[in-house]
């Protein structure tokens, strides 16, 4: 990512800091532009809108206070943004179709690794996945929302991503390990 404004792009190294390799080539160059005022949807109740699509290799993001697209062949693209939005999102949908291109899925779970082997929690909102996070007390967290799943060498390792839910203060686990299992998560109607 490079960005126009000094206190954004700090913002964005603290935030991503443990996943960040100055060593290696990056798959993508996003460029990042802040500009006062922007707002490409208008405000609506509800759950947080976000529109993104596919097209001759080209993601087009759109969300209130973003608008980006990534053209996945050339790796290159670009955010507009105001100055009090996340990148967060964006980077979610690129990082999703990016998995999707190299045999890896990205999804809406929580992980932990537990003597060296992953648990991945999954169900839909409200099921206990952030809980389940809360929970692992002495153990890595993946993440609370987040995990990616790759099938390499015939077994499937549970990956870490810079992404987070409602346990901002975790720390952020660039790991992998070898999946131990999947377990879908259903709340129960009593306490």
């Amino acid at each position: 990512m490079i960005c126009d404004e000094p206190s954004m792009t700090e913002r964005l190294k603290v935030r991503y800091a443990d996943f960040l390799d100055s060593d290696a080539s990056p798959v993508v160059t996003v460029k990042i532009e802040v500009r006062e005022n922007a707002q490409f949807l208008p405000l609506e109740p509800g759950p947080w809108v976000i529109r993104s699509s596919v097209q001759d290799g080209r993601l087009q993001f759109e969300s209130y206070f973003e608008s980006g697209w990534v053209d996945l062949r050339r790796g290159e693209g670009q955010l507009v943004m105001a100055p009090h939005a996340s990148v967060e999102n964006f980077l979610r949908v690129v990082y999703a179709h990016l998995g999707l291109e190299r045999n890896a899925v990205l999804v809406h779970a929580s992980g932990m690794v537990k003597d060296g082997r992953g648990y991945v929690f999954f169900g839909p909102s409200g099921s206990g996945k952030t809980t389940t996070a809360r929970l692992s007390n002495g153990h890595t967290i993946l993440s609370d929302d987040m995990v990616l799943l790759k099938r390499e060498h015939g077994a499937v390792r549970a990956y870490g991503v810079p992404f987070r839910g409602e346990l901002p203060e975790t720390p952020r686990s660039n790991v992998n390990v070898e999946l131990a299992g999947l377990f879908c998560l259903r709340q129960d109607e009593r306490h």
